[in-house]
C-alpha cells in the first residue's frame, strides 16, 4: 500500500535526479528479474479423492463430506448404537437362579442314595420401581449420546465453516492481489513509454519498477496463502489428501446480519445446551435408581426335595429378603444428589455462556459490517469520482496516462481495505453461524 501511495504522488509529478546510480541498479535488476522464469504457481497438493471435481466446492459440499469422513462423528455415532442397545436391554425382569444341591450325604455307604437331593428355581422380585427407574436412566443416557453427537456434529461443522470462510476469503484476497499487479503493469507501461522518448526520470522509472515487483511479491503470497487456506480446509473436512482447487461462493451473499432475536431462538435448540440438560436428567435418573435401589428385592425359592434314606418325595418354599444392617445405600443417595445439583448447575453456566457468546459474536458482526459497509458506500465512490475526473483529463490531453492509472491503482487499494474488513467479519459470521446455523430447508 506505501508504494502504491508513492505511485500516486510520482503520477502527481514527484521526480529526483535522473544520474541516481541506486535507482539505475534498481531498475537493472527488474528487467533482469523480469526476464527469468516465475515460481512454479501450480497447486501445493494435487487433488484428488472425494473432494476432486471439476467444479467448485461449496459449503454444503464441504460439510457433506465432513460429515461422512470425521472419524469423531463415526465415534460418536458408534456411543449412540452402545446406547441404544443399553437401553434396550434396561429394566428387565431379574433372571431366576437354577438351585441343585445334595444335603446330608454320608461319607461311607450309599452317599448319593441316602443323601437328600433338591433341585429348584430361586426368582428375585423386585420390591420397589427399580425397573422403571433403570429404564429412565437408560433413555437419559441415550438422549445424552444422541445429544453428543450433535455437538461433535456441530464443532465439525463450526471447523469446516471457519475453514471455508478463511479460503473463500484468501481467494478472493488472491484474486484482488492480482489485479493489484496488473494495475501496477499498466502504470509502469506509460512511464516506460515516456523514458523510450527522454520524457520520464529515472526516479520514476524505478519507484514504478519497484510497485511493480513488490505488487508481484504480494500476488505470489497470497496465492500460497490462499493454497494454504485450501489446504487447511481439506484438513477439517477430514480429507488432507484432496485439497480443491477452488472454492464457491458470494461473500456479499454470506455476511448478513441475521436478527439476534432469530438466533436467540435458534440457541435454545443449542446440542451443548441438550447435552448439558441431559447430563442433567441422567444424574436424576441415577439419584432416583439409588433410591429405588435401597429397597431390597424379595427371593421366592421353590425346591423339589428327595429324602435319600426313606426314599419319600417333598417340596420346600422358602422367602428371604437381605436385611440393611450396615449398608443402608444412603452414601449412593447422598453422591447421587450431588452429581445431580453439579449437572444442573453446569448446564445453566452452560445456557449463560452460549447466550453471552452469541450476543458478543453478534455486535462483532454488526460492528465489521458496518466498518465494511462505510467504504462501500463513502470511500469507494468517492475513488470511482477521482477515476471518472482523471479519465477525462486524459482524453482532454490535460493530463498524462498514467495518473488514470494511478487513480484505479488507488481504488483497487481501497478495495483491498475492504476486503481486509472482511476478515474480520468473516470471523464473526463463522462463529454466529456455528452457535445457531440457519435452519434446514422444509
Amino acid at each position: 500500500m506505501k508504494r502504491g501511495a508513492s505511485l500516486v504522488l510520482l503520477a502527481a509529478g514527484c521526480a529526483t535526479s535522473a544520474g541516481d546510480p541506486t535507482l539505475e541498479r534498481a531498475l537493472r535488476q527488474e528487467g533482469e528479474s523480469a526476464d527469468a522464469p516465475r515460481v512454479d504457481e501450480r497447486p501445493l497438493v494435487s487433488v484428488h479423492g472425494p473432494a476432486r471435481s471439476d467444479q467448485p466446492l461449496d459449503l454444503d459440499a464441504a460439510l457433506g463430506w465432513a460429515r461422512m469422513t470425521r472419524p469423531e462423528l463415526a465415534a460418536a455415532r458408534a456411543r449412540v448404537a452402545a446406547a441404544q442397545a443399553r437401553a434396550e436391554g434396561s429394566g428387565r425382569f431379574p433372571n431366576p437362579r437354577l438351585i441343585a444341591r445334595a444335603e446330608g450325604a454320608p461319607l461311607e455307604g450309599g452317599t448319593v442314595d441316602e443323601a437328600d437331593l433338591l433341585a429348584g428355581v430361586s426368582q428375585p422380585l423386585p420390591l420397589s420401581d427399580r425397573r422403571a427407574a433403570a429404564q429412565s436412566l437408560a433413555a437419559a443416557e441415550l438422549e445424552r449420546s444422541r445429544a453428543r453427537l450433535d455437538v461433535a456434529d456441530r464443532e465439525v461443522a463450526a471447523q469446516v465453516v471457519r475453514a471455508f470462510a478463511t479460503a473463500l476469503f484468501a481467494q478472493e484476497a488472491a484474486r484482488r492481489r492480482s489485479e493489484l499487479a496488473q494495475e501496477s503493469a499498466a502504470l509502469r507501461a506509460p512511464i516506460e513509454a515516456r523514458a523510450a522518448a527522454g520524457d520520464a526520470t529515472a526516479s520514476e522509472r524505478a519507484h514504478a519498477a519497484l510497485a511493480l515487483h513488490d505488487a508481484r511479491a504480494v500476488e505470489q503470497a497470497a496465492e500460497r496463502v490462499a493454497e494454504l487456506a485450501r489446504v487447511e480446509l481439506a484438513a477439517a473436512i477430514g480429507t488432507p489428501d484432496a485439497v480443491p482447487e477452488r472454492v464457491a461462493g458470494e461473500l456479499d451473499a454470506l455476511l448478513a446480519l441475521p436478527l439476534l432475536e432469530e438466533l436467540s431462538a435458534r440457541l435454545a435448540d443449542h446440542p451443548a445446551l441438550r447435552a448439558a440438560r441431559a447430563d442433567a436428567q441422567v444424574a436424576a435418573a441415577a439419584a432416583e435408581l439409588a433410591r429405588e435401589e435401597r429397597v431390597p428385592d424379595l427371593d421366592v425359592d421353590l425346591l423339589y426335595r428327595r429324602l435319600g434314606a426313606e426314599e419319600v418325595h417333598a417340596f420346600d418354599v422358602g422367602l428371604s429378603i437381605p436385611l440393611r444392617a450396615w449398608d443402608r445405600g444412603t452414601a449412593a443417595i447422598d453422591a447421587a444428589r450431588a452429581d445431580e445439583e453439579v449437572a444442573r448447575s453446569l448446564a445453566l453456566a452452560s445456557e449463560r455462556d452460549l447466550a453471552a457468546a452469541l450476543r458478543s459474536g453478534h455486535a462483532r458482526l454488526a460492528a465489521a459490517l458496518a466498518a465494511r459497509e462505510t467504504l462501500r458506500r463513502e470511500v469507494l465512490p468517492l475513488h470511482d469520482e477521482v477515476v471518472r475526473v482523471e479519465e477525462a483529463r486524459v482524453a482532454a490531453g490535460d493530463a498524462r496516462p498514467e495518473v488514470a492509472a494511478a487513480a484505479r491503482h488507488a481504488r483497487t487499494l481501497a478495495e483491498l481495505a475492504r476486503l481486509d474488513a472482511t476478515q474480520a467479519a468473516l470471523q464473526a459470521w463463522a462463529e454466529l453461524r456455528a452457535l445457531a446455523p440457519p435452519q434446514p430447508a422444509r
